[in-house]
């Protein structure tokens, strides 16, 4: 099982790679609720456990409103604090406990993910809403470790066009007859 984990991933990061143009340093943007779930699942060090995931060099981001929604939820998430405030800070612009941190990255990736950001999260539906952003991978944890989710078919999908659209010939010169003849 553990082979065939690792085969799907290197494939998804080198679809990514090749698709959208991903390169190291990676970037990858954590939620609270994944720290947390690292940390009570004995996987706390992300700069080890991330890297070796993806196969490249990484580095960890939080957004300030991770870090505010972290201080809400109490004392049970203060190893997660502590542990988020070790990573580096992505500016969002929003003033503390101005938006949730699921609406924070979402607006950090933005419609197309132009950054080439990779997010790592427990929330289901904010990886079901990064799922429609073409080029936005999703990394999230389970007990038995860091898992990296398959492209989804609409990202497949946006890669194949681009690609296709790419290798078209383009309309001029299909007019100039360079070509040869238009074959029926």
């Amino acid at each position: 099982m553990r082979r065939k984990k690792h085969k799907h991933t290197r494939r998804a990061v080198a679809f990514y790679k090749l698709s959208y143009g991903f390169h190291e340093p990676y970037k990858v943007l954590l939620d609270g609720n994944f720290i947390h779930a690292t940390i009570t699942s004995n996987l706390a060090n992300l700069g080890d456990h991330i890297p070796r995931l993806i196969g490249g060099r990484c580095k960890l981001y939080v957004t300030r409103c991770v870090t505010h929604e972290l201080q809400e939820l109490g004392a049970d998430f203060r190893p997660a604090l502590t542990a988020a405030r070790g990573y580096e800070l992505h500016k969002c612009g929003h003033t503390p406990g101005e938006c949730a941190a699921s609406d924070c990255i979402k607006q950090a990736i933005g419609a197309s993910n132009p950054d080439h950001w990779w997010v790592a999260s427990q929330d289901k539906g904010l990886r079901a809403d990064l799922a429609k952003v073409p080029g936005c991978p999703c990394v999230f944890a389970t007990v038995n470790g860091i898992h990296l989710e398959s492209p989804p078919e609409m990202a497949k999908a946006a890669a194949r066009e681009a690609e296709e659209k790419a290798a078209a010939v383009p309309r001029h010169e299909r007019r100039s007859g360079a070509l040869g003849p238009a074959r029926v």
